[in-house]
This record gives structure tokens, sequence and C-alpha cells, in this order.
């Protein structure tokens, strides 16, 4: 799904005719259908709207013979999400073939009924998370046999390197719990009927936020700890390097919704909350 309406259609019979593009389409390489948000338009290529006066947006599926990859995610990290940009032209959807985000639910259950956009910060902080986990991991293996030039023990003795072990570990683990304690709490709301709150939408994107924030902090320490065995091809730890600062990257966590979630903490303003 590619919530971004940066396509546009237009109704004909049957259903619409939809053109555009969308980027940041992560595992398109094998997917077999993409749903990507579109702007419905007239003739002359101006939004329609409803009857509260709102942009009208469709999320259409299309079939892979309707939609090409144009290969460009050439990044520093996070090659293997296939992220590349995708593209409709003259896609015909039939009118059963696309959803609204106010559509009723067709299935039970409470991962349906949880707010589709705050899925996205703990989605990505999980894959932050388990990239800091993995430098970790990396890490203590690496210590015990890195003994420095003119060095005649291993790093894993030196006072600095046990305090940076000890303080990513915390990072991690601080991440991690913070992260799963705002889900819990809107999962349990949900599951006994409530609503999500403005507020509960807000903690989960704070704390996505928060998560690959700390998650980064912890790969720089155990980079920085390495030494220049964190520079070789070799070593995994250049590559968690560059995919934990890519995640940080990513809109849903970045460091303007620390702005946002502030703002909207102190003042009320929910704009920019969806």
């Amino acid at each position: 799904m590619i919530p971004a309406p940066t396509a546009k259609a237009e109704f004909i019979e049957g259903g619409i005719l939809v053109n555009g593009r969308w980027s940041f389409a992560s595992g398109c390489n094998n997917a077999n259908w993409l749903l990507g948000t579109v702007l419905m338009v007239d003739r002359n290529g101006e939004s329609l709207h409803d009857s509260a006066g709102k942009a009208i947006l469709l999320l259409p599926f299309f079939s892979r013979e309707q939609f090409s990859i144009i290969d460009n995610w050439h990044v520093s990290g996070l090659r293997g999400s296939g992220s590349h940009d995708v593209e409709v032209r003259d896609g015909f959807v039939p009118t059963d073939r696309w959803l609204t985000l106010s559509d009723p639910l067709s299935v039970a259950g409470t991962l349906f009924k949880f707010p589709v956009i705050s899925t996205f910060p703990p989605a990505v902080a999980a894959v932050s998370i388990g990239i800091a986990r993995a430098a970790f991991d990396c890490f203590m293996e690496l210590a015990p046999n890195k003994v420095p030039v003119a060095g005649t023990i291993p790093i894993s003795e030196f006072g600095s390197v046990q305090s940076v072990v000890a303080k990513a570990e915390a990072l991690i683990d601080s991440a991690r719990s913070y992260i799963y304690e705002v889900v819990d709490s809107l999962w349990t709301d949900i599951e006994n009927g409530k609503a999500a709150t403005i507020d509960a939408r807000r903690r989960i994107r704070l704390a996505g936020s928060h998560a690959a924030s700390l998650a980064a902090d912890s790969v720089d320490l155990l980079y920085n700890a390495a030494g220049s065995s964190s520079i070789a091809e070799t070593c995994p730890l250049q590559r968690y390097f560059r995919d934990i600062h890519v995640t940080t990257q990513h809109h849903h966590v970045q460091g303007g919704e620390l702005e946002r979630m502030g703002r909207l903490r102190l003042t009320g303003s929910v704009e920019g909350l969806v």
C-alpha cells in the first residue's frame, strides 16, 4: 500500500482510469498486486470533492501487468527493500476493485479496526530495533576477538567499551519496551470497543520516532567502538550503520514527528496528524 495520492484518476464507464507514479514502493519486485492512493479529478484535471468539501481519494488495486517498476532505488542503506518508484499509465480499475478509508469493515478482528496510519510508526520502528539488535549481536562477537594495533588485550576488556555495550543494550531494550507499551495500550482499547483517541495515536507516532532514534544511537555507539573494523565490507556493522540511518529518514519516524507530537501535546493542534 502506498498512501501518498501522487496519481490521478477519472471516473469512466464501469470504473476509473488512473495515471501517475508513486515513490517508495517497498517490495514491489515481489508484488503481484499494488494498492496505491489516487486523487479523483474531472476532465479538466481539477480535484473532485465530496459533500463535506474534502478531496475524493480512492485506493485502487492494480494487477502486476498494470504497473511498471522504475529502477531508481540506488541508496546507501536498506537496499534489499527494493523501494523503487512504480508507475501506472491508463490503468483501468473496475468499480469493485477499489477501497476508501471510510469503507465499513468486511473482516472482523482488532487488527482491522486499528487506525491504518497508526500501523506505520511501529512497523518502521520494528525495523530500526531489529537492525540495532543485529548490530549489538555482531559487536558481541567482534569485541572479544579484536585487539587494537599495538595493543595486548581485546577491546572487550576496555572499560569504555563495556560502558558502550551497557548503554547500547539499554537504548535498544527501552526503545522496544516503549513502542510495545503504547501499541498494546491502543490495541487493548480497540479490543474493548473503545475508539482510538487523538492522544493514543499521538503516542504511537511519538514512540515510533523515539524508538528509531534510540536504535540509531545504539548502532552509532557500537560502530564507533569497533574502530576500523566497522568500515570493512566483510563486517556487518557497516551495513547496519547504513541501514539504520535510512530508517530514521522515513516520514513516519523522522525528527519532524517529534516536533509535531510535541506541538499536539502542548497546544492541542492536530495539524499533520492523520
